[in-house]
């Protein structure tokens, strides 16, 4: 039987860039009997847990992940820049990036805030130093540059000093860059590109649809959210929209005929959710310290004495059993 893993599925939370949500993605991919997926949104763990309930329910295996949108340079380059220019126009890197484990999933958590804090409302702004630094336990895909078109943008030696720089700090089995095939006009020189970066920096290349929705007719809606994010209308829209709805979820024989070529492409997708298995989010849960105050005593043994003293002194004539019943539900709830 032919095993494939699709890893770089985005859902609706990848806010007017994708159009299914991440139950239809994680019951589509479940159908076509995939191996693993993984939700990648961008700049954003929003969807996550929706597909991680949907994945449950079914007993399929679901990768939590995240698209990041990297400036290639240090913040306080990036926001000089923005003093002269909108985000949007500004340059940008795409890596794929896969927590292994509970630290892990704390490091991606920190870095969005970073970039979060730093940006409007809806916004990322994070830069390559800032993934550098913090690139520990991550299962990472490199991908082409977003503006990437033959002929007209050629790879700038900043994006292939990244690719060097990761290679030089992500073990082997934890990095690749991503190989698709989706029949647009520049898909034959991408694919190109990306499989010489993978012979040149000896990086594994991986298969990917990058599939923003679960099946091809939600293309119409995505071109209408196309539209709004652009702030143009249908008749308007032209080459912002995608030339074709390839980018949807496809059979695991498909995928293997698309990349018959490739193979080592297609297994590199199974190798990488062997990977990412020992994480789910079942690994979160709250860990709360166990206070103590000045004298050693726990807290909550504190807060009662004091909330007792303070009780006898509201209440001087006897609190009331109201009162008693109340504070000690409250008490309890708290502790």
């Amino acid at each position: 039987m032919l095993e494939y893993a699709e890893l770089c599925a985005s859902s609706n939370f990848s806010f007017l860039r994708a159009a299914s949500h991440p139950h239809e993605l994680i019951e589509r991919a479940a159908a076509l009997q995939y191996r693993a997926l993984a939700i990648t949104d961008y700049n954003s763990l929003a969807g996550i847990v929706r597909a991680h309930i949907a994945a449950k329910k079914l007993g399929f295996k679901f990768h939590p992940g995240c698209r990041l949108t990297l400036f290639p340079g240090s913040w306080p380059q990036l926001k000089e820049l923005l003093q002269h220019t909108s985000y949007e126009k500004v340059r940008k890197f795409t890596v794929f990036v896969y927590p292994t484990c509970l630290n892990s999933y704390g490091n991606l958590s920190q870095l969005l805030t970073t970039g979060k804090l730093r940006a409007p409302k809806g916004e990322c702004y994070l830069t390559t130093d800032d993934f550098r630094s913090n690139t520990g336990g991550f299962v990472v895909i490199i991908a082409l540059p977003e503006d990437f078109y033959p002929k007209k943008t050629q790879i700038s030696d900043k994006f292939l000093t990244f690719c060097k720089e990761l290679k030089d700090t992500i073990p082997r089995s934890h990095l690749s860059i991503a190989i698709k095939r989706d029949f647009t006009f520049y898909s034959i020189a991408e694919e190109r590109v990306a499989a010489e970066l993978s012979e040149r920096f000896s990086i594994p290349p991986v298969a990917s649809n990058m599939p923003l929705f679960h099946i091809p007719e939600r293309k119409a809606l995505h071109d209408v959210l196309s539209c709004i994010r652009k702030g143009c209308t249908l008749d308007q829209a032209g080459c912002l929209l995608l030339q074709n709805a390839e980018r949807h979820l496809k059979p695991p024989a498909v995928m293997a005929k698309l990349f018959s070529d490739h193979p080592e492409a297609l297994k590199r997708t199974t190798e990488l959710s062997d990977l990412l298995s020992d994480f789910s989010l079942e690994n979160l849960h709250y860990e709360y310290p166990e206070p103590t105050n000045a004298t050693g005593d726990k807290a909550i043994n504190h807060l009662k004495a004091l909330v007792w003293q303070k009780a006898v002194k509201r209440y001087p004539a006897g609190v009331p059993l109201k009162v008693r019943r109340l504070l000690k539900e409250e008490l309890k709830l708290i502790e």
